[in-house]
């Protein structure tokens, strides 16, 4: 079952949050583990840079994930460095609440006088 959203950041949240299963998305594993590595710095939970071995908080994806599955020892064949399980395994951890606590979507202000809050009080 492909899975349709109004636009790839919905379809990359969604997955995310483990609501769809990341091999279904169009966007794909990597991207996943990138918005999620944008998120976290754009949040400025850096819980990641413990989890991951690094020394600072980066934007470099592809060094981080390097670096993330030397630290797991994350091999495949003939000793290749498996990225995807390392990208899976710091999208679990996200999942689990190891990167921090914060929220994928922006909530609109607080407008009292808005036509909605107004209806929804009423």
């Amino acid at each position: 079952m492909v899975t349709r959203t109004k636009d790839v950041e919905t379809s990359i949240k969604l997955a995310l949050s483990g609501g769809i299963k990341d091999d279904i998305t169009h966007e794909g594993l990597e991207w996943i583990c990138r918005y999620l590595l944008w998120t976290l710095n754009r949040h400025e939970q850096y819980q990641y840079v413990t989890l991951c071995g690094l020394v600072a908080p980066t934007s470099d994806f592809d060094a981080m994930i390097v670096q993330l599955a030397c630290r797991l020892g994350a091999y495949g064949h003939k000793g290749a460095l498996d990225t995807e399980r390392a990208m899976r395994w710091l999208i679990r951890e996200y999942r689990e609440g190891r990167c921090g606590s914060f929220m994928l979507d922006q909530l609109p202000e607080d407008n009292r006088d808005s036509p909605k809050r107004i209806c929804a009080v009423a």
